[in-house]
């Protein structure tokens, strides 16, 4: 996937069909969407957007939202991996919202 300059440009980027957009709001992105659903892809895109998602996270869930992310997660990569996800249906819904 190519990463642009901000989190928000690069969802904005990857998903550019409303429908794609709203099948996420509907299922949850864990059905598997291109780019977002092997381990490595999703580590790869939290690590280059980490600041963003934690405060994107943090903004949800306060200063628990490490302990929310460790309740789901048996190692680092699945807590990226989640966070990532979390992120995304989050993006999606406002999307839809808007």
């Amino acid at each position: 996937m190519k990463f642009f300059s901000t989190l928000a440009e690069t969802l904005h980027e990857r998903f550019d069909d409303i429908s794609e957009v709203q099948d996420i709001v509907n299922h949850g992105i864990t059905g598997g969407f291109n780019g977002f659903i092997y381990t490595a892809e999703l580590v790869e895109f939290f690590d280059e957007f980490s600041y963003d998602i934690e405060d994107e996270l943090e903004g949800i869930y306060g200063d628990d939202y490490l302990k929310e992310l460790a309740s789901n997660a048996s190692s680092i990569d699945e807590m990226k991996q989640n966070a990532v996800w979390m992120v995304v249906e989050m993006w999606c819904f406002n999307q839809v919202d808007n």
